[in-house]
């Protein structure tokens, strides 16, 4: 068991009520993850609210999350793109990763696709494989074959299984590359002993 079990709870909270972000986080943690204390979505929101409101990213990052999927708060889907929008300015790349989603699809904003192809380009450059896979696709589906063929590889690279799978596609179609039945039925078997360890 690790040492956060010997922690008086109400010393922490005590301190956290101070201001002390860092103890307001670590609350947060305990409390989504019923670590040393009983699990409590609203108390955890609750703890991200503190933190976040102080400009830590990891905390506006989460408190997105719970906005997003309604874990311990109302579902609020603006609400959560405002937060990862907080998060995102800090250059936290998972936050900015989700926003990039949020224009992708119009959720909570107002769609945009340009936008959301430059946060996954951002985020993609920073060596995010999500991300390069999303921009691999994005150019895919576009018909931008050989732009999607330099993300999926890059996600490849990282072991990222759907970006295994297109990217054998693209071999086994000539999508931005030339035929090649062998590197097609390479990616494939990566993509799919990915599959298969799950």
């Amino acid at each position: 068991m690790n040492t956060d079990s010997h922690l008086d709870i109400d010393k922490l909270t005590k301190l956290a009520l101070q201001g002390d972000v860092d103890l307001q986080l670590k609350l947060a943690y305990m409390y989504r993850n019923g670590e040393c204390i009983e699990k409590d979505y609203e108390k955890a929101v609750y703890w991200f609210k503190q933190a976040a409101e102080q400009g830590h990213s990891h905390a506006q990052y989460n408190l997105a999350l719970r906005y997003y999927n309604g874990q311990g708060v109302k579902k609020d889907i603006k609400e959560a793109t405002l937060w990862f929008a907080k998060a995102a300015d800090q250059g936290h790349s998972q936050a900015l990763y989700a926003l990039g989603f949020r224009y992708l699809n119009g959720d909570g904003v107002a769609k945009n696709r340009e936008l959301a192809m430059e946060i996954f380009l951002k985020v993609a450059e920073q060596g995010f494989s999500y991300a390069q896979y999303n921009l691999g696709k994005q150019f895919y589906d576009f018909l931008d074959y050989k732009k999607a063929v330099i993300w999926l590889t890059k996600a490849c690279e990282q072991n990222h299984p759907q970006a295994q799978s297109l990217l054998a596609n693209c071999y086994r179609l000539g999508r931005g590359v030339d035929k090649d039945e062998e590197k097609a039925k390479y990616w494939s078997e990566k993509a799919s002993t990915f599959d298969n360890k799950k």
